[in-house]
């Protein structure tokens, strides 16, 4: 058996008399940031950009940077933000976070007919007293919405 079945294998007796079978194992492990916040497009009265937040875990509100993505031109957006919690954290001082969920509006533009249009959302979260994520990006597909025609 290798040094770290055995490791692990004496974590878990340990952590089992003790009646917390996975606690040991469970407070190492870290989640890709991916899986930590996760955005999800909702469609409503408008747009929206809902936050699923791991437990554990909080999203910075002024690390979220925003673009509409048409064709090859990008359009900074300015989310709706809901009320943050208000926080003084080692990194960055002062700052204002979420946890567990939030939903932030969006105005967006429609996009160019026969072109589609995504967002991308640029992020940054921590891990609660482990480590920050450096930022991090990704792109959504837009909903469908009724196309502009381009002027020529």
């Amino acid at each position: 058996m290798t040094t770290t079945r055995l490791l692990i294998a004496a974590l878990m007796i340990l952590a089992s008399a003790t009646g917390h079978a996975f606690d040991l194992l469970e407070r190492d492990s870290v989640l890709d940031p991916r899986e930590a916040f996760i955005p999800t497009l909702v469609k409503d009265h408008g747009l929206a950009l809902h936050w699923q937040i791991a437990p554990g875990y909080y999203l910075y509100r002024d690390k979220i940077k925003i673009a509409q993505i048409n064709r090859d031109s990008r359009h900074p957006l300015v989310p709706k933000f809901e009320p943050a919690e208000r926080v003084i954290d080692k990194e960055f001082g002062h700052q204002q976070v979420y946890r567990h969920a939030t939903t932030m509006g969006l105005e967006t533009l429609p996009p160019v007919s026969g072109q589609p249009a995504y967002l991308e959302i640029t992020y940054q979260g921590c891990k609660e007293d482990r480590l920050c994520y450096p930022p991090t990006t990704l792109r959504l597909p837009l909903p469908s919405q009724p196309p502009i025609t381009e002027s020529q």
